[in-house]
């Protein structure tokens, strides 16, 4: 589970589970991922059953101070890392929710501009990664 901190850690805070949701460890933080307190969203971007390696996406806004630079990271670890991260809005921005589409484009819709516009980012993992990273054949 990865959340918001209400703690002025000014990171992103998480727990894990074992067992589906039913017992989970104590919250921690985690000082690569810093955020000012704000709502965060998280998706499965691919997975090992159906593609080439495990993917997962965040996006949150990564100034520790206020809701500012809103990025989005990879994580091939299910989100034990982030090797990978992108500043897709550099101003003021805040809530965000991401899907994927069947064609593996990324769709980030996010508030911006201090809460006046509502804004919608499709890219894919290429454009993500700089290159480094592609979606591999599907398997059977």
């Amino acid at each position: 589970m990865n959340m918001r901190s209400r703690q002025g850690k000014n990171r992103r805070a998480f727990a894990t589970s074992q067992d589906g949701g039913t017992t989970w460890s104590a919250v921690a933080y985690d000082a690569r991922l810093p955020e000012p307190s704000c709502q965060g969203s998280l998706v499965r971007f691919t997975d090992r059953r159906h593609h080439d390696k495990d993917r997962v996406l965040l996006a949150t806004p990564a100034s520790p101070a206020r809701r500012a630079e809103m990025t989005v990271r990879v994580s091939y670890d299910e989100c034990e890392s982030w090797p990978s991260a992108k500043v897709i809005h550099k101003g003021s921005a805040a809530y965000s929710d991401l899907a994927v589409s069947h064609d593996l484009n990324v769709h980030l819709f996010y508030e911006a501009d201090n809460y006046v516009q509502i804004r919608l980012a499709r890219f894919n993992l290429q454009w993500l990664t700089d290159g480094k990273d592609h979606v591999g054949k599907m398997t059977e």
